[in-house]
């Protein structure tokens, strides 16, 4: 079978076609190469919503559809816990090439520094979905205002109860987390502010 020619499609075509993958297919094609992931951001705003849950403590992030339907997990890691796995591929993310090894459910992504990881891959997250940001019951929530709006945070999947549905907005407090934890929270915080 000859490959698809993707590319090629007309504009208005291709972006029917980025409506129509999950979370899991559009975060791999967006990996293939800079022209994709620029058409992928390009069209990002016609997409789909859906919520980033990020996991602060454990620095994984997981990205699912309003509906619960559709999920994927990008769990960053310290390149000490890599193993010698035959799966482990090289993507570059945010300008840094970075090693992978990936199933149909997540993607394990490999950095010297995973904190430096972690943000870099909330970067590329934010530049391919139109999303919400979710941040669960470890963080201190108040109001943050981001530019002339506000950024709702909701809670994970795993944690809705129907009778409590509500939101919250996302902090820069830090109460109860180490120093670390509080540092990597300011810098989610100031990289919310820079988004459109």
């Amino acid at each position: 079978m000859s490959p698809f020619p993707l590319l090629r499609l007309p504009r208005l075509v291709l972006r029917e076609v980025f409506k129509l993958l999950s979370i899991s297919g559009k975060i791999k094609l967006s990996f293939c190469s800079k022209k994709v992931f620029a058409l992928i951001n390009n069209d990002r705003l016609y997409s789909p919503e859906v919520i980033v849950g990020l996991d602060i403590l454990y620095q994984n992030i997981e990205v699912y559809s309003g509906n619960d339907e559709d999920s994927f997990k990008v769990l960053t890691c310290c390149e000490r816990e890599m193993s010698s796995a035959s799966d482990i591929q090289q993507y570059r993310i945010e300008g840094r090439t970075v090693r992978v090894t990936s199933s149909s459910t997540r993607i394990k992504t490999f950095w010297k520094n995973y904190s430096e990881g972690f943000l870099s891959v909330i970067r590329f997250i934010l530049k391919i979905f139109r999303c919400k940001i979710s941040t669960g019951f470890n963080c201190h929530f108040s109001d943050l205002p981001v530019g002339s709006r506000r950024l709702t945070a909701t809670k994970p999947p795993s944690q809705h109860h129907p009778s409590s549905e509500s939101s919250f907005l996302l902090a820069v407090t830090s109460s109860g987390f180490s120093d670390r934890m509080a540092a990597a929270r300011e810098e989610i915080v100031e990289l919310l502010y820079q988004l459109p």
